[in-house]
């Protein structure tokens, strides 16, 4: 009986050392969760303060961007607009000629291969003309050729004549949309101006 009355002290020491040592345990383990706890806010706010950077970068580069390109736009729309425009009154235009108008046009484009063609025989072929008037303009447009063979084509499209030497070394083609196109070509800002001065002025 004495010996379990001398060992009670010892055990009550024993057990109070361990309670400290678990409490210490527990004490430390909370310091590092809390730590722990601590050290990962701090890297997730970084890490959103980072994103919020990074897409407040991104976001003003794409709108400086847009910003940039807004004049190119306006003035790429506002060409497309006049060309539109310009096509749509010479196509009005072209349509509205005839008679001795249209043939001094047609006369005009064809007459520059008259050095060319020189006093080699043509093939012709015409669309949108009478056989006596595309014979005319061929005549007054090479005078020193003459009229190999004749005739009608509707698959040229548009009012006006071809005329190709014998040998097929040259091709002379005199035709409303190809008038419509030199004239656009040669004189576009004119024509942009005379015709769409409002459309410009946007």
């Amino acid at each position: 009986m004495e010996e379990i009355v001398t060992t009670e002290p010892l055990e009550k020491e024993i057990l109070s050392d361990a309670r400290k040592k678990a409490e210490r345990i527990l004490k430390d383990s909370g310091a590092e969760a809390e730590s722990a706890r601590r050290s990962g806010q701090e890297r997730t706010q970084k890490a959103l303060e980072a994103l919020a950077s990074d897409y407040g970068s991104k976001a003003k580069r794409y709108r400086d961007e847009s910003l940039a390109r807004l004049p190119l736009e306006k003035a790429r729309i506002k060409a497309a607009h006049v060309d539109a425009l310009l096509e749509r009154a010479m196509g009005a235009y072209l349509a509205s000629i005839g008679g001795a108008e249209r043939d001094k046009l047609l006369l005009d484009l064809l007459s520059r291969g008259a050095s060319l063609v020189g006093a080699s025989p043509v093939s012709v072929r015409y669309c949108g003309l009478g056989r006596a008037e595309a014979e005319a303009l061929v005549s007054r447009a090479f005078p020193k050729s003459h009229i190999a063979s004749i005739s009608e084509d509707a698959s040229l499209g548009s009012a006006g004549l071809v005329a190709a030497t014998e040998d097929g070394s040259l091709c002379a083609r005199a035709t409303l949309d190809l008038i419509g196109e030199r004239l656009l070509d040669e004189d576009r800002g004119e024509l942009a101006k005379t015709l769409c001065g409002e459309a410009l002025a946007l």
